[in-house]
């Protein structure tokens, strides 16, 4: 019975058996299903309903999961302690959710340290804006927008605050001036984004709905990426809602535009999954070590929870 075949019905059973989740695994549909009949013919019972539109785990199938979970977890335990315990020296997997934005603005630049200590770690990071069900599932770290309420199966570590704002480039606003009151947008060009989901941030579009003291504003640019919006606004292409802290973080030099105006405070909260497996929740501990450092390096406060 191999491990990788024991991974593949246990994914399939945390994600409604969605073969879909080929893409998550990083693996083609057909190998997923070559596991799932290997498994079969070594047990010698069906453990997936084929249907033309769905599948779903049979009852023989439901039954052996726990098992299945107890196997990986005494394998993975066997790796670790045949390391001695060094988290670093044991080949693993995370899985990363956060948002593009974190992912191209920080994260990424953040991993060649990374990788040079703990090469032996496989990152699969999921990067989008909206919160699937099935990246919740799969995810061993969220890293974007929480609510403040319990996140089923994961623990809160920490968060960073972003407090939003207007800002744009000092060659705007040399070329259109200044605006010197809320009512003054009106004759400004404004960049807002896109009629698309952000999971937890359903505010993000606050400076162009008539909120916070501001007329409501018609933008000239819409675009589902916050980074894009940053670097729009850095080209000279309008006033933006961005964080105070976007200009430490994307090293640009947006001016803010009528400072007296605080949109909403935003958390990206730092997530673990819940386990009792040894070796996953160290690994995930290297990560958490490692991006908290990375803060430090960078000036980048977070607040523990």
């Amino acid at each position: 019975m191999r491990i990788i075949s024991l991974k593949t019905i246990i994914f399939l059973s945390r994600n409604n058996c969605d073969f879909g989740g080929h893409k998550v695994l990083g693996i083609p549909r057909s190998t997923m299903w070559a596991h799932v009949n290997e498994l079969e013919k070594e047990l010698g019972v069906k453990l997936v309903n084929r249907k033309k539109q769905s599948t779903s785990l049979t009852e023989e199938a439901k039954s052996f999961i726990p098992y299945a979970i107890k196997l990986l977890d005494v394998y993975q335990e066997g790796i670790l302690s045949a390391h001695g315990k060094d988290a670093q020296e044991v080949k693993s997997e995370l899985v990363v959710s956060t948002t593009a934005a974190v992912s191209s603005s920080w994260l990424m630049p953040s991993l060649k340290d990374f990788f040079e200590k703990h090469h032996n770690l496989r990152l699969n990071i999921l990067a989008y804006d909206a919160l699937t069900k099935q990246a919740q599932r799969t995810a061993d770290i969220l890293l974007r927008p929480m609510d403040e309420e319990e996140l089923e199966g994961f623990k809160k570590i920490w968060y960073i605050p972003y407090n939003h704002g207007l800002f744009a480039s000092p060659d705007y606003l040399e070329r259109y001036g200044v605006p010197k009151s809320p009512e003054d947008l009106l004759s400004h060009k404004v960049l807002a984004y896109g009629e698309h989901e952000f999971t937890h941030f359903d505010d993000i579009n606050w400076h162009i709905k008539g909120k916070h003291g501001i007329p409501k504003l018609t933008p000239s640019i819409t675009v589902n990426s916050t980074v894009s919006l940053f670097n729009a606004a850095k080209a000279g292409l309008g006033v933006i809602s961005a964080p105070v802290e976007s200009n430490d973080i994307y090293k640009g030099n947006l001016v803010s535009v009528l400072p007296q105006i605080k949109g909403p405070t935003i958390k990206t909260l730092f997530c673990m999954r819940k386990t009792n497996n040894v070796s996953a929740q160290n690994h995930m501990e290297v990560f958490r070590e490692f991006m908290e450092e990375y803060f430090k390096e960078i000036n980048v406060k977070v607040l523990y929870i």
